[in-house]
């Protein structure tokens, strides 16, 4: 794995959270919205899910790296991508359900919205 392709994994991630984490601070009352209603979509949790998880294991698969700060960081981001997704396929409704109610909560939307912004630019 050359160098340029872990920075460009950085700045495309790095780019992908900023704008995310931003949006969600901004149009918090819309996205706690979305994702209310995305963890009541079955299908679609699974969609993004598989989407996901297929996104992990072409991260992990290509960029494995647990040297340097910054092969670290994008390296646990594809190891994140790939449980995330794999949670998403097998969670049980109830499970969903209570993402969505964690979700819900203003003060830990407010949480993983800064830590989004704020952690991978650190």
């Amino acid at each position: 794995m050359d160098t340029l392709d872990t920075i460009f994994l950085a700045q495309l991630l790095g780019v992908f959270t900023l704008v995310l984490g931003l949006s969600m601070l901004v149009k918090q009352k819309m996205l706690m919205n979305i994702y209310e209603d995305f963890f009541k979509n079955r299908t679609l949790v699974y969609f993004i899910g598989a989407i996901e998880m297929v996104t992990g294991v072409l991260m992990v698969l290509r960029h494995n790296i647990w040297e340097g700060e910054l092969a670290t960081a994008v390296t646990i981001l594809g190891w994140f991508l790939l449980l995330e997704g794999l949670v998403y396929m097998f969670a049980s409704r109830g499970v969903l359900k209570g993402f969505a109610n964690f979700l819900h909560q203003k003060p830990a939307f407010n949480v993983i919205a800064i830590g989004v912004t704020v952690l991978e630019h650190v």
